[in-house]
C-alpha cells in the first residue's frame, strides 16, 4: 500500500471520529441535512475523506441519504427511541458498576476537574453539551471495557441530537442534581446510588425526548 494511501485512509477516520463526535455531543439536529461540500470546507478537506466518513455514519445508521451528495442526521420513532433507552438501562449500570469498582484517586481528580468545568458554563449550550457527555464518559472509562463503552457510545450516537433538544434554553437543576449524586457516589464508591443517579438521569430525559419526538419540531429558537 502506498504511503498517500495510508494517510487518506488516516484522514478519513479522523473526520469520522470528529463528526461522529460532534453528533454524539449533540451539535447536530435531528433531521438536519449534511452536504459533503459544507463538510469538506469545515474540516478543511477534499470530498474524499468526507465522503468515506459519512459512509461509515451511514452504515451504522446514523445518518441516513437524501440524494448524492446529501445526507441527514437521523430522526429516531419512538419506538426506536424507547428501544434505544431501555438498552441503556441494561449497559450503562452494566459499565458503571465496573468503573465504580475500579476507581483510583487519580480518576476523582480526572472526574473532579471536568465535574468543575459545569460551575463555568453559564448559558453556553454547546459547551455544556461538551462537558456533559465527557463527564458521563470519563466514569464509563475508568471500567476499561472498551467493547461496551464503543457500545455505549454508537447508542448516544443516536440520541445526542435529541440531548441537544431537550437541554437548549432549559432550567439544568434537574440533570445537575442527578451529575451532583453521580459525581457524590463515584468519589464515596457508593456504586447502588451511582447506578440508580444514572437510571434516574436516563429515565427523566427520556420522558422529555418523547414529547419532542411526538411534536416533530426540531429547531433551537
Amino acid at each position: 500500500m502506498k504511503s498517500n494511501q495510508i494517510e487518506k485512509l488516516t484522514l478519513s477516520q479522523k473526520v469520522y471520529k470528529s463528526l461522529k463526535e460532534r453528533i454524539i455531543i449533540g451539535e447536530l439536529l435531528p433531521g438536519q441535512s449534511i452536504t459533503h461540500k459544507l463538510l469538506a470546507n469545515d474540516f478543511g478537506v477534499s470530498i474524499i475523506p468526507i465522503r468515506e466518513a459519512l459512509s461509515q455514519l451511514e452504515s451504522e445508521g446514523i445518518v441516513v441519504r437524501r440524494s448524492n451528495k446529501d445526507l441527514k442526521i437521523r430522526k429516531l420513532t419512538i419506538d426506536e427511541f424507547e428501544e434505544i433507552a431501555d438498552i441503556r438501562l441494561i449497559l450503562e449500570p452494566y459499565i458503571l458498576k465496573l468503573a465504580c469498582e475500579k476507581r483510583s484517586a487519580a480518576d476523582i481528580v480526572n472526574l473532579s476537574a471536568i465535574y468543575d468545568k459545569f460551575n463555568s458554563i453559564n448559558d453556553d449550550h454547546i459547551e455544556y453539551l461538551k462537558v456533559n457527555q465527557e463527564f458521563h464518559f470519563a466514569i464509563y472509562k475508568v471500567s476499561k471495557h472498551d467493547i461496551v463503552l464503543g457500545l455505549i457510545e454508537s447508542l448516544w450516537a443516536y440520541i445526542g441530537p435529541y440531548i441537544s433538544l431537550n437541554t437548549y434554553g432549559k432550567d439544568r437543576s434537574v440533570t445537575m442534581g442527578f451529575h451532583n449524586k453521580m459525581f457524590d457516589a463515584f468519589v464515596d464508591q457508593d456504586c447502588d446510588k451511582l447506578i440508580e443517579a444514572t437510571k434516574m438521569d436516563i429515565k427523566t430525559s427520556s420522558i422529555d425526548t418523547i414529547s419532542i419526538i411526538k411534536s416533530d419540531s426540531f429547531s433551537l429558537k
